[in-house]
């Protein structure tokens, strides 16, 4: 992980105040930031963490030795006199990488949007980037960088002449959201949705909706709160210091989406929404297709027009969205269509995407083909949630399933249950080599048939796209 800081006159010193730190050595420029040994160089401030399996103190000398020449770290080790290096020496480097960030945005005259939730993160912030991009000089978190890492990283590379910036918020525990919001005191706050990711450590929807709301403990005086209407753990919220709207597509909020048609073969979606004092802004169109992605779209509309947005800048904007690698991707392979939307996946996000794969084929005149794998974090629903998604298989009419990992061999069985032939179904356990799978996937495939790729992170199910070419019994 790496980031150009945004301003060219950083210095290490400004590192040492914003954090507390102690400056070891000579005062120099930093021109980047990273967390990654590999990537450490000249002029690159190398940030050593502790982590839960490795340590980066223990590469401090290795990055020394390739030309890197200042680092935060907790303990620095005894260095030859002859290497010419810096540090700055704090009790916690995650806690300074944090400090870092929030002293480095603190006064900046800068739009400033947070955006949480349960699925739909990465999606909308690309969906405001591209609205808000058309009246303001817009910064998003790089990639997926919404961890307590990745984000104060992100905050790094905001430049003087951005006007708005959108930070991606992630969790893994409580508290986290928290400590980010703090670091950017957003002045809009977004939770897409409370699902079902992390009930292993969190137990309820319940928790999880207080996770989220944490989003809110930065959130300044007067800021504005988006939520999901259609959401009960989320609806009828009301809090002295903020204005919260709600955005809903099946139940009445202050935006409600209405009118919802997808046209697959084109890959666009339209609808309309009705704003607070009755507006209608009709057929807002979108380059995606699925219920789950006009959320995401109605949320940039929704901040959009609260900030005082053109109706055209509005329509443009959303015009101007791309997707982010490995989601909602086609790819062609032979004869048949990968659909890639293999990020990462919860079960409302599976089930989302089985609705695309069947539409997108039913209009291509092909099959629909899943390819599903684990979904990490469910705790004590991890069994029936993954039979959940079997069964949405079946039902929707999936002609062929192929599942990876063991908890996928849940899927199946959901699957089957719900009346999924045992001859149309394959069960990869060990997807470590996706060769094999490949092969016998092609064996199963039909000319014209689209294939959804979709899994947690940890499977990284698009090695299957590089599998399927490398297979491709058609290739000359």
């Amino acid at each position: 992980m790496k980031i150009e800081i945004g301003i060219k006159s950083y210095m290490l010193s400004d590192v040492a105040r914003s954090c507390g730190g102690y400056l070891v050595g000579a005062d120099r420029p930093i021109k980047s930031i990273c967390t990654d040994s590999r990537e450490a160089g000249e002029g690159v401030l190398f940030v050593a963490l502790c982590g839960e399996k490795t340590d980066g103190h223990n590469y401090i000398l290795q990055v020394l030795q390739h030309g890197c020449d200042a680092v935060l770290c907790e303990k620095f080790p005894a260095m030859p006199e002859a290497m010419d290096v810096s540090a700055v020496v704090v009790p916690d480097t995650l806690r300074a990488l944090s400090d870092m960030a929030a002293e480095y945005i603190r006064d900046r005259r800068l739009l400033r949007v947070a955006v949480t939730g349960s699925v739909g993160k990465t999606t909308t912030k690309e969906f405001l980037c591209a609205v808000l991009g058309q009246r303001f000089k817009s910064y998003k978190t790089e990639a997926n960088y919404n961890s307590t890492i990745g984000m104060p990283m992100s905050v790094m590379g905001v430049t003087p002449s951005h006007e708005a910036a959108i930070f991606e918020m992630g969790m893994s525990a409580r508290g986290e959201i928290a400590q980010l919001s703090r670091v950017v005191i957003p002045d809009v706050a977004l939770i897409t949705n409370i699902g079902s990711s992390h009930l292993e450590y969190l137990k309820t929807r319940e928790n999880i909706a207080l996770a989220k709301l944490e989003i809110i403990t930065g959130l300044r005086e007067g800021g504005l709160l988006i939520v999901n209407g259609d959401e009960p753990l989320l609806r009828g919220l009301q809090h002295p210091k903020f204005n919260i709207r709600t955005v809903a597509v099946h139940t009445e909020g202050d935006y409600t989406v209405s009118a919802i048609h997808q046209n697959p073969e084109a890959w666009e979606t339209v609808f309309d929404i009705t704003t607070p004092n009755g507006t209608i802004f009709h057929r807002l169109s979108i380059p995606a297709i699925g219920t789950h992605m006009v959320y995401d779209a109605a949320y940039a509309v929704t901040i959009g027009l609260e900030l005082g947005m053109s109706e055209s800048e509005i329509r443009a904007g959303l015009l101007n969205y791309q997707n982010e690698k490995l989601r909602q991707n086609l790819v062609p392979i032979g004869n048949i269509t990968v659909l890639a939307d293999c990020y990462n996946a919860a079960p409302e996000s599976m089930c989302e995407a089985l609705h695309v794969l069947v539409s997108y084929a039913k209009v291509r005149g092909g099959r629909a083909v899943a390819v599903l794998g684990d979904m990490r974090e469910l705790g004590e629903a991890t069994r029936r949630m993954h039979e959940t998604v079997g069964e949405e298989a079946a039902t929707l009419g999936v002609s062929v399933l192929m599942t990876l990992g063991e908890l996928g061999v849940s899927i199946a069985e959901g699957a089957l249950g719900a009346g999924m032939s045992d001859a149309n179904i394959c069960m990869v356990r060990e997807p470590d080599d996706l060769i094999p799978a490949a092969e016998q996937l092609w064996q199963m495939l039909r000319p014209g048939d689209v294939v959804l790729l979709k899994a947690s992170r940890a499977i990284a199910a698009e090695r299957m796209i590089y599998a399927l070419k490398a297979t491709d019994p058609n290739k000359t």
